[in-house]
């Protein structure tokens, strides 16, 4: 009963319109495992602020939604040439299908093996 109430306010703390009320719901959602945030967190992948959108990634990446795994490499191939001790905890943290998924889109970035849009998306177009 009391995670379904925390959860609820976590829902309506996402549809605020107000960044900081959004970004400090966020994380909380991965956390607890809500999957019935997919569709709220995706929208946020879009938002003007950063903080917001790689709050976003992070807790979609915690649920395990195969579907940001390119972006996901993106935000770890950031400009800095080593991985935050943070991207390393939360990596450690990820699902393992999500991990086994991860690494296999990884490697074939790397090896050339994907679609033109796949490789476009990779380079940041």
């Amino acid at each position: 009963m009391l995670q379904a109430s925390v959860i609820e306010r976590l829902h309506r703390e996402i549809r605020s319109k107000f960044t900081l009320d959004q970004c400090r719901a966020v994380r909380p959602i991965g956390l607890l495992g809500d999957s019935d945030a997919y569709d709220e967190l995706a929208l946020l992948l879009d938002q003007a602020s950063d903080q917001l959108q790689v709050a976003a990634l992070e807790a979609l990446a915690r649920l395990g939604d195969p579907g940001i795994i390119d972006r996901f490499i993106l935000y770890l191939a950031r400009p800095q040439l080593r991985i935050r001790p943070a991207d390393q905890q939360l990596i450690n943290e990820l699902p393992l299908p999500f991990k086994g998924a991860l690494a296999l889109r990884a490697t074939q970035l790397l090896a050339g093996n994907t679609t033109d849009e796949a490789a476009a998306l990779a380079h940041g177009y």
